[in-house]
């Protein structure tokens, strides 16, 4: 997709990096769009389709796929694969809805390897509307799952065996604590930990770097997003607390690891870009919850909501002001 992005973005704009960005923006708005569709396709619920739309869109592990184009990649990849999953949640004819969701799941093929993840998107979306009934799930979309499954086996036969990955250096791949420590990174950067905070703390001994670097810079920003995380999550636990269903809590937590497959057993090779399409777990579970708590409207649920919210972008808003001082992309 890349080649093709910047062939296009060069005929329409020249050189004028404006109009590149442009676009990727654009895809992005996008793509908070076609998601919050499918969390109300999903829940029936309004605010929380609007919710986490914005939430998606002002997520700051977004900064590095918005701000350099080399990245580009991740909206357009994230494009396809939510139409694909749009037109699999929507009512039309079945040929339709199985031909549809395909070719947008090729595309998205063409663009990220984060796409090879698609069956197992289907399987969560099927369990969410069938109410977790497996049974009834697979024989719906079984038709799907296998040629899908099919594509995927043909893809990594040509990338595996004919074309295959230099698995070295950053990229090699391990199976070790290592995994468990990309699972905690990654977890924190969903909630809007500064991605750099990764580089001063190793989990595996609990030592803290005094990096001055960082810390100099990161003392104006750490009152402010020690308050409202506080504010954030203690709003974010009241908003689950009455409507908890473990079962979908399991299989999302599930979810969220295995769409992170990709690149989670990679040794030295984490960043929060990666996040753009496995938080979408993320916030369809957040939808549930507060399409479940909105079902009873009244003025102390809307404010508990609108807290949530505004806590989530305030700390995304202090995390990329942060970031925009300090990460090395500033200078790419």
């Amino acid at each position: 997709s890349m080649p093709t992005f910047f062939w296009v973005c060069r005929h329409l704009f020249q050189l004028n990096p404006l109009g590149y960005h442009l676009v990727s923006f654009v895809f992005h708005l996008f793509n908070s769009v076609i998601l919050g569709y499918i969390i109300f396709l999903l829940f029936k619920n309004k605010l929380a389709s609007a919710v986490c739309s914005l939430m998606y869109a002002t997520a700051s592990f977004h900064y590095m796929s918005i701000s350099w184009l080399s990245l580009a990649w991740v909206q357009i990849s994230n494009f396809f694969l939510l139409l694909s999953f749009l037109f699999f949640i929507i009512q039309i004819k079945f040929k339709l809805k199985i031909f549809s969701s395909l070719l947008f799941f090729i595309l998205a093929l063409f663009s990220s390897e984060f796409a090879l993840t698609y069956p197992i998107f289907i399987v969560y979306f099927s369990l969410l509307k069938n109410k977790f009934n497996f049974r009834k799930s697979f024989q719906k979309n079984y038709h799907l799952l296998i040629l899908s499954t099919l594509i995927i086996l043909i893809y990594l036969m040509f990338r595996l065996v004919l074309f295959p990955i230099p698995a070295r250096d950053s990229y090699s791949l391990v199976i070790n604590f290592n995994i468990l420590n990309n699972i905690i990174w990654y977890l924190a950067w969903l909630i809007n930990i500064p991605e750099v905070v990764k580089y001063q703390i190793n989990l595996s001994s609990l030592i803290f770097f005094k990096d001055s670097t960082f810390i100099e810079p990161f003392k104006s920003y750490l009152i402010s997003l020690l308050i409202f995380q506080a504010v954030f999550m203690i709003s974010l636990k009241l908003v689950i607390k009455k409507n908890l269903n473990i079962k979908l809590l399991l299989v999302s937590i599930a979810m969220f690891i295995i769409s992170l497959s990709p690149v989670i057993l990679l040794k030295n090779h984490g960043f929060p870009y990666y996040l753009s399409l496995p938080s979408i777990v993320w916030f369809i579970l957040i939808g549930f919850y507060i399409s479940r708590y909105n079902n009873v409207q009244n003025f102390k649920n809307l404010i508990l909501i609108f807290t949530f919210f505004i806590s989530w972008f305030i700390i995304s808003l202090v995390n990329i002001s942060f970031t925009k001082k300090t990460h090395w992309v500033n200078s790419e």
